[in-house]
């Protein structure tokens, strides 16, 4: 299966700080995801607010890295240089990327010259210092 076509995720893990990836999850590791979005590891039951599931946009930046939800890119637009926080719409229903200071909003969707002038530099739980 293409990889570039399918739904991919990330897990947080909020005690061990750091990240699950989707190529472990076959190994290893043994995630699922219940009816409400929430990762249950299946060998110690932990869930909830342990782990904390993060979304493949669908996108890779300017060095074909993949962009998931909770990335911190640098991205161009307009003129303008900022590092910015992928983030999910529930109103638009897409990946967008916000801009925490003066709340600028650009959509990360639908350009596709954009790729070239984004690039991912970190996540808000590594990094979170990048974006405030």
């Amino acid at each position: 299966m293409n990889t570039k076509t399918r739904f991919k995720f990330r897990i947080w893990d909020t005690l061990d700080k750091r990240f699950i990836m989707p190529e472990s999850f076959g190994g290893k590791q043994h995630y699922f995801i219940h009816i409400d979005g929430t990762p249950i590891n299946m060998q110690n039951g932990d869930g909830g607010s342990v782990y904390i599931l993060q979304q493949w946009t669908g996108l890779t930046d300017k060095n074909d890295i993949d962009i998931y939800e909770g990335d911190i890119v640098n991205a161009w637009d307009r003129g303008v240089n900022a590092n910015l926080e992928i983030k999910w719409g529930d109103r638009t229903s897409g990946f967008f990327m916000h801009r925490h200071t003066g709340g600028l909003v650009w959509h990360l969707l639908g350009d596709s010259n954009k790729k070239e002038t984004v690039k991912v530099i970190g996540n808000i739980f590594e990094n979170y210092d990048l974006v405030k």
